[in-house]
């Protein structure tokens, strides 16, 4: 071998000890905050979530009631169902109180703590996946999942989803890690991060009862008996932090109960047929749901089909009582909660929590196929690790393409309608014409309220066309519902005068 060879055998060597899968993942985490926090854009849309988080949170820092000024929304859906959302649940304002307190209501710092809190999310993943894989292939399931469109997306809005979906991930790999060592310790903070995630999204309830049916089923199938002291210390554990956090998910907000209950009352409402049918479509729906999130788009490719197929290969086989654990029982009863009790039906939000789970199925699933394709004559000889390696590549490549095509497409993506310039306009003349603690009607009521510091009320109106009290003088309505059905209720109701109008609202007052 010349010189020349054994100089570039020496650099190869010199990058193997080096760029180790652990200082790739570290680039890589880096280079999406970075990427991410340059696209990240000021202001908000609509949406009375976020502006109801950081209405709680003001008032946390303030000392305020926690509901102070946080308006009622009463949704309502067929045959009786009536779903009221006032404040939520205290564990993402929590997070947001710190943001508000540091940086005061500036939205790209407060949506830059949600890339943060993702990159704990593909941290865990990655702890979790090298010990299930190697190293190697976890790093090429870390990329895949810090470029999907999907949080491309939800990176510009301020949802709890984000965070409780990313702690979700570091939860999983801490369950995984106690099974090995069985610490007292750590089935503690497994614990308490379960019991925070449910803070921040109630719809995560069912992380206790699939912790504690998890623990006794790993007990069992370790041929301990389950009287023994040890399983009474670990699931008395759980219990008593279940009950805490479900103590304070009460005094702070019922929000995960009506939701629960809602879902119930459509049960007893519906049809057998209809409700079955529909159901069904759910299924189906949650499919769309995953396909979206993971590659970009609700179309179902061939070679998306194939992805989703290894994600199933990789689940359903672990759904024996030998094999199901922590991270099997969660899916599947999440699954089942949120196709059955949804009063909405599915959306993405809901689905986000898959996602972490869904690659380590993927993988399992190209584990099992590595297995099968191993018999081939040809392929007989290669090491499973490094097909698996080969098939992961694959896997990142397809994912690559898809969503860098639809983040392309989406890549002046801005939802903000609260910090333009006619809404700011409104505000002010707000803040100027009414006196504090004065109310006005408006449909998007929390983003005024954050805005303005005025109670402000959704319009509701009674059988006989008037304003149900609360009756403010004044109504905003928006440009485009001039002379809809709002603008004649509100005629009728008496807002007959022209207070202020600018190029996207216009004031009523009532008259005379």
């Amino acid at each position: 071998m010349g010189a020349a060879g054994i100089w570039c055998m020496r650099v190869v060597g010199i990058l193997q000890a080096r760029v180790t899968p652990t200082r790739v993942l570290l680039v890589l985490l880096a280079a999406f905050l970075l990427f991410s926090g340059l696209g990240l854009h000021d202001g908000h849309d609509w949406g009375c979530d976020y502006a109801m988080y950081l209405l709680a949170a003001k008032n946390l820092l303030s000392g305020a009631p926690y509901s102070y000024q946080i308006p009622v929304l009463t949704f309502e859906f067929p045959h009786g169902a009536n779903f009221v959302l006032h404040t939520p649940s205290v564990g993402y304002p929590l997070l947001l109180a710190g943001g508000l307190a540091l940086f005061g209501l500036d939205f790209v710092a407060l949506k830059l703590v949600n890339l943060v809190f993702w990159c704990f999310g593909v941290l865990g993943f990655y702890l979790q996946a090298r010990k299930r894989f190697t190293p190697a292939v976890a790093v090429v399931g870390a990329a895949a999942l810090l470029s999907l469109h999907s949080m491309f997306m939800f990176k510009q809005l301020l949802l709890s989803d984000v965070p409780a979906a990313a702690l979700l991930a570091v939860a999983l790999w801490l369950f995984d890690s106690w099974e090995r060592d069985r610490s007292l310790g750590r089935l503690t903070l497994l614990a308490l991060l379960c019991g925070f995630i449910i803070l921040m999204r109630p719809v995560y309830t069912l992380l206790f009862p699939s912790l504690i049916l998890a623990l006794l089923l790993g007990w069992w199938r370790r041929g301990g008996g389950l009287s023994r002291p040890g399983v009474a210390l670990e699931t008395g554990l759980l219990v008593a932090v279940a009950l805490l956090i479900q103590a304070i998910n009460v005094h702070f907000s019922s929000l995960g109960n009506d939701y629960l209950g809602h879902g119930l009352t459509i049960f007893r409402e519906t049809p057998l047929k209809e409700w079955v049918s529909l159901k069904l479509g759910l299924v189906g729906n949650e499919v769309v749901r995953l396909n979206v999130l993971l590659f970009g788009s609700s179309f179902i490719s061939s070679s998306h089909a194939v992805l989703l197929g290894l994600i199933a290969l990789g689940f359903f086989p672990r759904l024996s009582l030998r094999r199901i654990a922590f991270m099997e029982i969660f899916v599947l009863a999440y699954l089942v909660a949120i196709i059955i009790l949804s009063p909405w039906g599915l959306h993405n939000r809901l689905t986000l929590p898959l996602v972490f789970p869904a690659m380590i199925y993927l993988f399992h699933g190209l584990e099992q196929s590595v297995a099968w394709a191993r018999r081939l004559p040809f392929v007989r000889d290669w090491r499973p690790e490094r097909l698996l390696l080969v098939g992961s590549v694959l896997v990142l490549a397809v994912m690559l393409q898809s969503n860098v095509h639809y983040m392309r497409s989406n890549w002046h993506f801005n939802p903000d309608v609260v910090l333009k310039p006619d809404f700011q306009q409104l505000v002010a003349w707000i803040r100027r014409e009414t006196v504090p603690g004065e109310g006005v009607f408006f449909d998007k009521p929390h983003p005024l309220v954050l805005f303005s510091d005025r109670p402000v009320f959704r319009v509701r109106f009674d059988p006989r066309g008037g304003a149900v009290p609360p009756e403010p003088r004044l109504a905003v309505l928006s440009r485009p519902q001039l002379g809809s059905e709002l603008h004649a209720r509100h005629l009728r109701a008496g807002f007959t005068r022209e207070r202020y109008a600018n190029e996207g609202f216009v004031v009523l007052e009532r008259g005379p």
